[in-house]
């Protein structure tokens, strides 16, 4: 996974903080359908590339699902790159980590 070429995709939507990302890989051989499919149960679609398979949107996360988590979605051959940004106030909630998970749990049903 290229977490700096991630960041940048998903710069385009919103300023990032680079100590705030959280990236993961998800070990999951899925189409590009479902991913979308997921993507958009819970939460939004802002870009979809099907030339390079990869999917930028929105998921509500964090303490009573309040904070908005930007995330980007590649799909690779057997695994898809998942890199995601939410911005934290003072009490840290970590929405980006807690969106990840949301979006895998949904995945994986």
């Amino acid at each position: 996974m290229d977490k700096k070429v991630l960041t940048e995709k998903l710069s385009e939507f919103i300023r990032i903080k680079e100590e705030l990302v959280e990236t993961e890989e998800i070990s999951a051989d899925v189409g590009v359908l479902k991913i979308r499919d997921t993507l958009l149960r819970v939460g939004n679609l802002l870009k979809e590339n099907l030339e390079e398979d990869y999917y930028i949107g929105t998921i509500t996360a964090g303490i009573g699902n309040k904070n908005t988590a930007y995330i980007i979605i590649k799909k690779n051959k057997k695994n898809l790159d998942v890199c995601c940004y939410a911005r934290e106030g003072l009490i840290k909630q970590h929405t980006a980590r807690k969106a990840i998970n949301k979006f895998e749990r949904e995945l994986l049903q």
